[in-house]
């Protein structure tokens, strides 16, 4: 089975309009996640909320994870909204698992024409992690709209992302099966 390294934001600077931060709704995410990866039988190492991210690209290179998922929000203008998908432009997989997961989150997000796929080469985790990476900003979190999104919907979110990652690894979700403690 496969295993990834799940990378929640560390960044408790970064508020939400309407309160709360990044680092929280983000590990709210990851903990929803949780128990869906055990369900699908996908193994997972986490960060911890107190990693640089110098740390956090030191851990996902010391194992050979199979995908390396940031969960991440952007915190730019109000006026723009919606999630962004980032890859490493260079890798196809990279662009697959990108838009297995976009087209999941075009089912949950209210607009999902401002759901995004964006290559890139800049972006650290991205570029200087062995495994394939992707970061997942779910929305801005100083747009309201979106910000209200995301805290209304940790579950949704986090059980569409987990059906990405099954979708892209060819696992079937059986809802039978016991989840792992």
């Amino acid at each position: 089975m496969p295993t990834i390294y799940l990378d929640p934001s560390t960044d408790e600077t970064n508020t939400f309009v309407g309160g709360g931060s990044e680092e929280e709704y983000m590990n709210r995410i990851a903990d929803a996640m949780v128990p869906y990866l055990r369900l699908a039988g996908i193994n997972f190492v986490r960060n911890n909320p107190n990693d640089t991210v110098e740390d956090i690209i030191r851990q996902s290179n010391s194992e050979p994870f199979d995908l390396h998922l940031s969960l991440r929000t952007e915190p730019t203008m109000e006026a723009l909204h919606g999630p962004i998908i980032y890859y490493n432009m260079f890798s196809p997989d990279g662009q697959s698992i990108a838009y297995k997961i976009a087209r999941s989150l075009w089912i949950i997000y209210p607009e999902p024409e401002y759901v995004n796929i964006v290559p890139t080469a800049t972006e650290d985790v991205i570029i200087r992690t062995r495994a394939l990476a992707v970061i997942v900003d779910l929305g801005n979190n100083k747009n309201p709209e979106d910000a209200e999104w995301i805290r209304e919907n940790i579950f949704r979110i986090a059980r569409i992302l987990v059906l990405a990652l099954t979708d892209f690894f060819n696992i079937p979700l059986d809802a039978s099966r016991p989840i792992a403690p």
